[in-house]
């Protein structure tokens, strides 16, 4: 029997994945690490499961810098309009202790 062929996706969406990560997950579709059952069959509501989520939702925060504010000051922005966004931004920082 041939080799599998190697496909590379230069389309939008979703990329092709290391091998290594493959291997991974093949592993861990079985057992998650030694929990016993795979992650597809473990209840959405256990620790678990939100260990899975709280990490994973870290992970995108942190290396795609998300759930900041962001802002694009242009030329035509009064310095009174820049203030009182410096001002919302330090508000909401402080509510939301980023």
């Amino acid at each position: 029997m041939d080799a599998p062929r190697q496909v590379v996706n230069f389309g939008p969406g979703p990329a092709k994945l290391p091998h290594s990560v493959l291997l991974e997950i093949q592993k861990e579709l079985l057992d998650y690490k030694g929990v016993g059952i795979s992650v597809l069959e473990m209840s959405h509501r256990s620790s678990d499961f939100a260990k899975i989520i709280n990490n994973t939702e870290n992970l995108v925060r942190e290396l795609l810098s998300v759930g900041g504010i962001r802002a694009s000051l242009y030329n035509a922005v009064t310095i009174e309009d820049v203030q009182k966004l410096a001002a919302f931004m330090k508000k909401f920082l402080e509510m939301h202790q980023l």
